[in-house]
């Protein structure tokens, strides 16, 4: 059982199972389902906290938070072990939209290096590759209907999504911009295809001016960070809620008993004996991702 020690930075090594996989390169390859971790729990837990990747109807991650840093180590550790366990048809995309003199920008282009089928995107490129994604489903859903199923995931990876203008309408028009009508299109229609959407907002305000509440029902894992009025995306009354940076509320279906909210704390450190870390990419990747 894991019982809380007081401390809020969280060890990754502690994960046997996560850090064995990493360590002796051991992922299964399974663009059906995945368990992606996250953090340590900051209870009694037999399990340390994850949210599954299904191809599956609402299988998107919501992040909601104003902890940036904690945001940033969740979007980048979970899309690491998505590309892990994702066959090589698979692409992600991660679209990076802080401002260029945010300490944050690029930070997640690190995860190119672990993969030739990472692709970055801002604000520019964003409207073209939703197009492109959309299409993408329509192409899985004709060859579905036709007895034929498409390999590789593909994942789009929303970093900071307050600078998200291509998504408001433009003063003076009523109609809603075609991007935002492919984004709803993608969250609610892709991942039953193995298509899925791994977003995070600052706050619920900045959230909302581009969802509405059936669109928050297409993510049915939801992780609320530290202030940012986040504990509104999570469904339940959760009994405790994250009093400072570093601990989270996590609410994912855990395939078996529930979808109950657990106080979690995110991983933030992978603290591993040299003899196992020594000429690992991977190990100083993921360290460059908690720095």
């Amino acid at each position: 059982k894991f019982i809380s020690d007081g401390e809020i930075s969280a060890n990754l090594a502690k994960n046997n199972e996560l850090i064995t996989n990493i360590i002796k390169k051991s992922f299964a390859v399974n663009d059906k389902f995945c368990n992606i971790y996250v953090g340590e729990p900051a209870f009694v837990r037999n399990q340390h906290s994850f949210f599954k990747v299904r191809k599956q109807s609402k299988s998107n991650l919501l992040v909601v938070g104003n902890d940036i840093a904690s945001a940033v180590s969740i979007l980048g550790l979970s899309t690491f072990q998505i590309i892990k366990q994702s066959s090589n048809d698979s692409k992600f995309y991660i679209i990076d939209l802080f401002n260029i003199d945010n300490q944050y920008y690029g930070k997640l282009d690190i995860l190119k290096k672990i993969s030739n089928n990472v692709f970055t995107a801002n604000a520019v490129t964003l409207p073209d590759i939703l197009k492109d994604v959309e299409q993408e489903i329509n192409k899985r859903n004709e060859e579905q209907k036709n007895g034929k199923v498409t390999n590789g995931r593909i994942v789009l990876v929303f970093a900071y999504f307050r600078n998200a203008d291509c998504f408001m309408k433009a003063p003076g028009e009523f109609m809603e911009p075609e991007t935002k009508n492919h984004l709803y299109t993608i969250f609610k229609k892709g991942p039953d295809l193995g298509i899925h959407s791994l977003l995070y907002a600052l706050d619920h305000t900045t959230l909302m001016e581009v969802f509405d509440y059936s669109t928050i029902d297409d993510f049915e894992n939801r992780i609320a960070l530290y202030q940012g009025d986040s504990l509104k995306i999570i469904k339940d009354d959760a009994g405790s809620y994250p009093k400072e940076k570093g601990l989270a509320l996590i609410q994912a279906p855990d395939g078996v008993t529930s979808y109950s909210a657990d106080l979690f704390k995110i991983y933030s450190e992978i603290n591993i004996s040299n003899k196992y870390s020594v000429n690992n990419q991977d190990i100083e990747l993921i360290k460059q991702l908690f720095n």
